[in-house]
């Protein structure tokens, strides 16, 4: 399943500061290797992104690498999901972040992904992201408060 389009086309800069990531190339398909699951990946768009946020927010913002969960189970209603990242602090979900590929804008439909899981993990704060542009969405009563950042590790906690 390879693309024809070049490399820098299907991974094009992010607006995250760019991260070092171990890439090869398998049988002709691009693999990344996620250090937090200790495994080789196909390397797509939106794989693109969750990697090189994974590291930013570890380096640039102080999350904890311990506390990351990449690509869990979840179970809602009927229905049963893929989270792209919840964030822990003291065995307690803390954020909820969901990514789409550079090319997918982001929409209410990726807010409301990102709530459908949180019915179940009822976290104060959701971050999606695009690579592109990043929104942290913090709980206020019943409303939810839009900030265009990334948050970092230690506003989450305090």
């Amino acid at each position: 399943m390879s693309s024809s389009k070049p490399i820098h086309e299907r991974f094009p800069p992010l607006n995250l500061k760019p991260s070092q990531l171990k890439l090869r190339r398998k049988e002709g398909v691009l693999e990344v290797f996620d250090s937090f699951r200790k495994k080789w990946l196909v390397l797509n768009p939106e794989e693109w992104v969750r990697q090189q946020l994974c590291h930013a927010l570890i380096r640039d913002f102080g999350f904890p690498s311990g506390g990351m969960q990449l690509e869990a189970g979840l179970e809602v209603g009927l229905g049963k999901f893929r989270t792209d990242l919840v964030v822990f602090h003291k065995r307690n979900p803390i954020i909820l972040i969901e990514c789409k590929a550079p090319d997918v804008p982001l929409s209410h439909e990726t807010l409301d992904q990102a709530s459908r899981y949180n019915l179940k993990l009822g976290v104060e704060h959701l971050l999606i992201s695009n690579g592109i542009q990043h929104i942290h969405f913090r709980k206020q009563g019943e409303a939810w408060e839009e900030k265009f950042e990334i948050p970092d590790f230690q506003s989450l906690i305090s």
